[in-house]
Formats: C-alpha cells, structure tokens, sequence
C-alpha cells in the first residue's frame, strides 16, 4: 500500500498478471481491506467516462452516511483529489492528490468524511467506482472545485465541468453549514 498524507484514504497497488492476450487485473479484495481493519461492504458500483480536461467534483456524503468509496481509472488517466472535510481531523481541509492510469493499477480507498474529485488527463478516462451506500440524491453534496479557498491546483484549465459542480456551495458556505 501506498502512503498518502491524509487518514483514511488508502491506496493499493494492485496484481496485475500480463500474458500474450493482455492482462488481468485484481480491482478491490476483502482480505485487503480486513487487514485494514476496515469490515466494509460496497452494494452499487459506478462507471464514469470523461474528455480531456473534465473536472468532476468534489462530491461527497455526510459523514453520517458513513458512504466509503473505492475508485480505480479502467483507461486513460486523471488527477485524482481528496478533500479532508472531518473538522475534527489533523488535515481537516487537507488536500491529497495522485495520478491514476490504466497503466498505474492503482485503487484508492475513501474513508467518510472526505470529498472526491477528479480531472482526466487524458481523452477518453474511464473511472469505476464502488459505493457502500447506494446513492441517494437528498444526501450528496459537493463543493465548487474551483473555489480558490481550497488551494487546489488543477492541470488543464478552462475545465469541462457540470453546472451543478461549477454551482455547488464555496468551501466558506460549507464551513459556514458546519458552525450550525
């Protein structure tokens, strides 16, 4: 496993056996994430395909929801970015990112609490996703990834991205929600 700056994201390498037809690939094992001590369960499973230079992001579910991710790039490749947003955590608005490819095998593990977003770099990135909660529109929630508050460094400005991310609350309306 990888090492990242944030607790509660972890990230796997994972096997990849290579033979004269291609190659096959071990995505997500359980054995892997008891050894984490992490007992979790993932009931819906998403795939997402995005151009060169889409900006999907950040979304996430409160931290009630208790909602754990895993996330691996099927083709192409991105930037992948995890925002802190357990205020009491010692990276509280921390930001982690790390480059995912076909080529990388690389899965990462998303703790609650924590936002997610990505930017593909590449035309054509395909994203899987395995969700422990199905997804509920009344619990998502997301912010602008663009706000210059969160500090984020993006590789291809003038991004493609969704009027419902490009409209989502600023971190200040966030943080704002929290002191409630």
């Amino acid at each position: 496993m990888l090492v990242n700056s944030i607790e509660g994201v972890y990230i796997f390498e994972n096997l990849t056996h290579h033979d004269e037809r291609g190659y096959f690939r071990e995505w997500s094992k359980k054995s892997s994430q008891l050894k984490l001590q992490l007992d979790v369960n993932f009931c819906q499973f998403n795939l997402s395909k995005s151009n060169l230079g889409t900006l999907r992001g950040l979304h996430f579910a409160p931290i009630e929801v208790n909602q754990f991710k895993i996330i691996t790039c099927a083709s192409g490749k991105v930037l992948d970015t995890i925002l802190d947003l357990r205020k009491n955590s010692k990276t509280f608005l921390d930001h982690f990112q790390i480059e995912l490819s076909e080529d990388s095998g690389i899965s990462v593990l998303i703790s609650p609490g924590l936002a997610h977003g990505f930017q593909s770099i590449s035309n054509g990135s395909v994203m899987v996703y395995g969700i422990t909660d199905e997804y509920n529109p009344k619990s998502e929630q997301s912010i602008n990834p663009l706000d210059k508050d969160l500090n984020i460094t993006w590789p291809i400005s003038n991004p493609i991205i969704s009027k419902k991310d490009l409209c989502a609350q600023n971190l200040d309306s966030y943080l704002n929600s929290l002191a409630l």
